[in-house]
């Protein structure tokens, strides 16, 4: 038996600013539906009777990721702990994206006799934030590339 997909109920295409032809295909299942969710770490089967009217009919959470993440964690905050005593700093900062990580982010505190700085999880970014700070200044001091420039990971932003 093949994957069944819900009837194709519209088709819309859309002609944006640039002139490129977007086409989106709209599939609209019949209620009521069940859904598979797998959002990180867990696996959800949902009931949808209607839009917005659902039910969470079983939840399991996923071992492995789950272990995975559990040891991540201890060894990531034993060391952290362990350098910060052996260098005698006075706090500890959890930044970038591994910051938004709630089990890290609560075994750090926990765990540590220092203080721990922790930002807002929005302000936990990858990268983003700093590369974007670093393009203004370079475009305020007239510093460009031409739209030829290619990715370079090791890029200095200096």
């Amino acid at each position: 038996m093949g994957c069944l997909l819900p009837e194709l109920t519209t088709l819309r295409v859309i002609s944006t600013p640039t002139d490129w032809l977007t086409v989106v295909l709209i599939l609209l299942p019949s209620f009521p539906w069940c859904a598979s969710l797998s959002p990180g770490g867990h696996s959800d089967l949902v009931l949808m009777r209607e839009h917005g009217d659902y039910v969470v009919l079983g939840r399991t959470r996923d071992d492995a990721a789950a272990s995975f993440q559990e040891a991540v964690v201890d060894v990531l905050v034993t060391k952290t702990v362990a350098v910060a005593k052996e260098c005698r700093v006075k706090q500890i900062l959890l930044a970038g994206g591994v910051a938004s990580n709630e089990l890290l982010r609560d075994r750090l505190v926990e765990n540590s006799p220092l203080s721990v700085l922790v930002p807002e999880p929005g302000l936990c970014t990858d990268n983003a934030a700093m590369i974007a700070a670093c393009g203004y200044y370079r475009f305020q001091a007239d510093k460009t590339d031409g739209l030829d420039l290619d990715v370079v990971p090791s890029l200095k932003l200096t």
